[in-house]
């Protein structure tokens, strides 16, 4: 399986940190009730956050992935995470996963769209900046965020190589409504930072840029 190498070096040799030193700052101090993690991977985010509410909501469609993360949830002893194995998009159905090699990296790209820039700023473990063309796909589940989460989220994390806009189109009706009291949304491309900003602005977030990737969160007053 192509993804193992990569997922051993990622998470359990360390040699990619394991969550940005940034981000975890700014989540590190928030508690709540949930915790949706959008794009789990292998539940970094949701185990070492599962301390701070008493649940959290893993969204994982990749099959490769998936028993990586359920093992990690298993071992961790963390009772209060469910695993959602779907993509969130801005549809519900079935959706093309890519998962193609990814130029500059050692795995492969999980993303919901076929073609995407991927264009962040220049840092440790980038890779170049290219133009992602997918072809290897596998079918799976795809589903709102209105469709599945219904409760107020205290964080919501989203991370989906280029699908982020899709995952916020399908989270209309919670954003409308202030269900969503923070949020974290790593870009893939910097140059659609302003379209992000005017997005989650317009549901009344005050926004900072925690990273130069780059990672961008928000917080209702």
């Amino acid at each position: 399986m192509k993804d193992w190498k990569f997922l051993i070096e990622k998470y359990f040799l360390h040699k990619r940190p394991p969550i940005e030193p940034q981000v975890w700052k700014e989540v590190a101090r928030i508690k709540g009730d949930l915790f949706v993690d959008v794009g789990a991977n292998v539940g970094i985010y949701s185990t070492r956050l599962s301390s701070h509410f008493l649940r959290v909501y893993a969204f994982e469609p990749n099959p490769n992935v998936l028993p990586v993360l359920k093992k990690r949830i298993d071992s961790s002893s963390r009772h209060n995470i469910t695993i959602f194995p779907l993509a969130l998009s801005d549809m519900n159905g079935q959706a093309n996963f890519y998962i193609d090699p990814h130029e500059g990296f050692i795995g492969s790209a999980e993303t919901l769209m076929p073609v995407f820039k991927y264009n962040p700023e220049l840092g440790p473990g980038t890779g170049p900046a290219h133009t992602y063309i997918g072809r290897e796909s596998v079918i799976v589940s795809a589903a709102t965020y209105d469709s599945q989460v219904r409760e107020m989220a205290d964080l919501v994390k989203i991370d989906v190589e280029g699908a982020e806009f899709k995952v916020l189109k399908g989270a209309k009706d919670a954003l409308n409504q202030g269900k969503i009291r923070r949020i974290i949304v790593e870009l893939h491309d910097k140059d659609a930072k302003d379209d992000l900003f005017e997005i989650l602005a317009g549901y009344g977030f005050k926004l900072k840029q925690l990273d130069s990737h780059p990672r961008i969160f928000g917080s209702l007053p």
